[in-house]
């Protein structure tokens, strides 16, 4: 699925900052005082980023504690409100996410990033006709710059409703638009798997590990499709290739059972009993 989009890189992050009062007496808060809390706010989205994308370290619990203090010194910053999303997304905290999602398109209706991962949200919970009509909205907009993802994601809705037939229409157009885009090659190779063409399904899979060689979901996928038409050498080396790339995640358990499931491979070398 194409749930696992990676946003634009926003320039901040948040960090634990107390909140600056509002100064004035009677009369509001001034200019000065107004920029410098959204200076600190954006400070502390700085630190949320950099916290919960740091390659090296990753930190959720202080990415969340930065994310909400910004929030709590300006709440009408449209990209803190995507970041929180994001980070209670990563917990599974999907009511949450779908609640900043929703805000930040409030703040800024324009937003596709808000827009397509509150779609991803909806799909993760399930809400399949409510991601439809998120993802259709993204895929008649001709502003948005990712109508390859789009388009995927609407596939993968359609698919986990059952019509394959509109999978196979929105996976095919998400792969025509962005070529490379390893997920829609991978979902529309499910599709065929599903309706045993698997030399649809080969092609279109292959080309998924030829451009995301360490996607494991693809190879295993495409392992099944080899093991259907009885290429079972081709079968065994993309399984093991899942398995060196899963590690001890479902698609590497997925690959490791279907190894151990397999008959062992045939020695050409062995001598045959007259």
């Amino acid at each position: 699925m194409s749930m696992r989009h990676q946003p634009r890189r926003w320039a901040s992050s948040l960090a634990l900052v107390g909140a600056a009062l509002l100064g004035g007496s009677g009369c509001g808060p001034n200019a000065a005082s107004v920029k410098k809390q959204k200076e600190q706010a954006h400070f502390h989205y700085e630190l949320s980023y950099g916290y919960y994308f740091d390659e090296r370290a990753p930190n959720g619990d202080l990415a969340l504690q930065e994310i909400l203090q910004s929030l709590a010194l300006d709440e009408t910053n449209t990209e803190s409100h995507v970041l929180a999303g994001l980070i209670f997304m990563g917990r599974q905290r999907y009511v949450d996410a779908i609640a900043h999602y929703q805000r930040a398109l409030e703040l800024d209706p324009k937003s596709h990033t808000a827009r397509n991962n509150l779609g991803a949200t909806l799909l993760a919970t399930e809400r399949w006709d409510d991601a439809i009509a998120i993802f259709d909205q993204l895929v008649l907009d001709i502003t948005n710059p990712n109508p390859g993802h789009a388009n995927n994601n609407l596939g993968w809705a359609w698919y986990k409703k059952g019509d394959l037939a509109k999978a196979e229409q929105f996976f095919s157009a998400a792969r025509s638009l962005a070529p490379k885009l390893c997920l829609a090659h991978n979902n529309l190779g499910v599709v065929y798997l599903d309706r045993e063409q698997y030399n649809q399904a080969i092609r279109s899979l292959s080309v998924a590990t030829k451009e995301c060689p360490s996607y494991a979901e693809a190879h295993y996928h495409l392992g099944r499709a080899h093991a259907r038409v009885n290429n079972m050498a081709l079968a065994r080396d993309h399984l093991q290739h899942c398995v060196h790339f899963a590690g001890e995640s479902v698609f590497g358990e997925r690959c490791a059972a279907l190894l151990q499931s397999m008959p062992p491979p045939v020695d050409p070398a062995a001598e045959i009993d007259p």
